[in-house]
């Protein structure tokens, strides 16, 4: 089976790589910069393109004989500053490879990778909430994704392409490149270096988080069933911000402390609430089953950051 994989460089991307060439997969990737991943030992077994996705003639050339594309494109901008460059990296280049799938490659199996965050607001904290809840983004990250999940209906009615969209929570875990990549792995490591750990409000809110391995797992399982729809993962689980917290500084051994911060009307607008991923569709679509939970991947990353090399 032939993967390109799109932005392929990153955390998520540089996992998928590594399960897909330990699968005999023929991989693709497509990166901006590569010279930091290049040394890694399965990167050998890919083929490592660096180039733009908005670079249409690349596009065409490395889409046309795939049997997967995986757009891993994406452009958070926490404080809301730059709309244009979250449109072209978020928007643009999404309807580039749509495109190109569209005009080259129409029986090639499409996945796009969107978030929690087209949902906004949603004032269920500690409730489960499934594909049906009402998308009233509020960044323009998530805005933009909402659009590109608009743009995938619209391909798939009109030329009748496989696509496949999953609305991520946050994402989770060791980092193939040894750089920490999210919340939870700076957050330890802020707790490892006694540092203060910054938590925004008063911590009540309950997050949904998805271990790396329990994600790629999904995606193969999605590949090899050829899954199509649009889809919520997650863990399924929630844990209150506050004890996550608690929880990495005991297990970290650390002194550090917590400090709940005060957002301003403007961050307040934009931090998004407490969110549980209902996963019955996934699962039912998949019979996938997320393996690892909070506590456990917490501690494998923990594991992780002290043993890394520097």
């Amino acid at each position: 089976m032939k993967i390109l994989i799109m932005w392929g460089g990153g955390f998520v991307g540089l996992h998928l790589s590594k399960k897909f060439v330990s699968c005999g997969y023929d991989v693709t990737i497509l990166a901006p910069h590569t010279e930091k991943i290049s040394s890694l030992d399965f990167i050998k077994n890919t083929n490592l393109v660096t180039g733009s996705i908005m670079n249409d003639g690349l596009l065409k050339e490395l889409i046309k004989n795939q049997d997967v594309v995986i757009n891993l494109v994406g452009f958070k901008d926490k404080k809301n500053n730059d709309p244009i460059k979250s449109l072209e990296l978020n928007c643009l280049a999404e309807l580039k490879v749509l495109e190109s799938i569209a005009r080259f490659n129409p029986s090639a199996h499409h996945i796009f990778l969107g978030t929690r965050a087209q949902f906004g607001k949603i004032n269920r904290n500690g409730k489960s909430v499934d594909e049906n809840q009402p998308q009233q983004p509020r960044s323009f990250y998530g805005i933009h994704k909402k659009t590109c999940e608009e743009y995938l209906k619209h391909y798939h009615k009109m030329y009748g392409l496989r696509i496949l969209s999953l609305r991520l929570v946050g994402i989770y875990g060791p980092s193939l490149d040894g750089e920490p990549k999210h919340f939870i792995s700076k957050m330890i490591e802020k707790s490892l270096n006694g540092e203060e750990i910054i938590i925004n409000g008063d911590g009540s809110q309950i997050q949904d988080f998805i271990y790396i391995d329990d994600l790629v797992d999904l995606i193969h399982i999605i590949i090899e069933r050829g899954t199509k729809g649009i889809y919520n993962a997650g863990s399924g689980q929630g844990l209150p911000m506050k004890e996550l917290g608690e929880y990495i500084i005991k297990q970290c051994e650390s002194r550090s402390r917590i400090k709940y911060l005060t957002l301003s009307p403007e961050e307040n607008y934009l931090d998004l609430d407490g969110c549980i991923m209902d996963i019955r569709k996934i699962r039912e679509g998949t019979d996938w089953r997320p393996k690892t939970d909070m506590y456990g991947g917490v501690n494998k990353t923990i594991k992780w950051l002290k043993n890394r090399e520097i």
